[in-house]
């Protein structure tokens, strides 16, 4: 217990915390979880992001499962990569305030989003929106700027997928590490349909190269 205390201090949890709570930040236990490799990937390099619901009062306590399960299914994506999430900290916008954001209409509409509402932390800044009508996906900067206070998109904005998955895979984990990949500086690619960044539903391998890219960007610490 001394190095799992050890570890989740380094990411920020400290005190008394519950293992799924706060060190791998779910409010339920998505699937069987593994302390010892998240421990490791933790003491590699590793992004911490912010889970942001866009129209908070709309997420069921099944909305909540599914972007528990999503982001399990992103470590697992990032893992042979030597990538680890680290500290996932969840933050609400209230309908009112989100002001009709909680369903986007367009590319400049996830840029005001993101102009509008940032968390003032060295993580990556995930919202949470019931719909995206530009792609039914979301959207993500290639190479987002670590400065949150940047001119242009600030974030990662995903529509969460209630159909939860297609063919096996989990479209909201995929999507997720898809966009975020992108904030940390991968492109689309269309060369191997098994490739994370392709179009495929079912693709999630990270090439040796995308790897050494995704670990370099500013957001990405050292490890514990």
């Amino acid at each position: 217990m001394a190095s799992v205390r050890k570890t989740a201090n380094c990411i920020g949890v400290s005190g008394d915390f519950s293992i799924v709570h706060d060190f791998f930040g779910y409010a339920a236990v998505p699937k069987t979880l593994s302390l010892l490799s998240q421990v490791r990937l933790v003491k590699g390099k590793h992004i911490a992001i912010n889970v942001i619901r866009v129209g908070l009062e709309l997420f069921s306590f099944n909305d909540e499962r599914i972007l528990d399960l999503g982001v399990q299914t992103a470590r697992e994506i990032f893992a042979p990569a030597a990538l680890g999430i680290g500290r996932v900290e969840h933050y609400g916008i209230s309908l009112d305030d989100a002001d009709g954001h909680e369903d986007i209409d367009s590319d400049c509409e996830a840029t005001a989003l993101t102009d509008a509402w940032t968390v003032p932390n060295h993580a990556i800044d995930v919202f949470i929106v019931r719909v995206y009508t530009p792609s039914g996906i979301g959207i993500s900067p290639t190479d987002g700027p670590c400065d949150k206070d940047a001119k242009g998109p600030t974030g990662v904005i995903i529509a969460i997928d209630e159909t939860r998955n297609f063919n096996g895979m989990d479209l909201t984990g995929k999507t997720l590490a898809h966009e975020v990949s992108h904030y940390l500086g991968l492109d689309d690619s269309n060369d191997d349909d098994s490739n994370l960044m392709s179009a495929s539903t079912n693709g999630v391998a990270i090439t040796t190269s995308q790897g050494k890219t995704i670990r370099c960007h500013c957001f990405v610490d050292q490890g514990c």
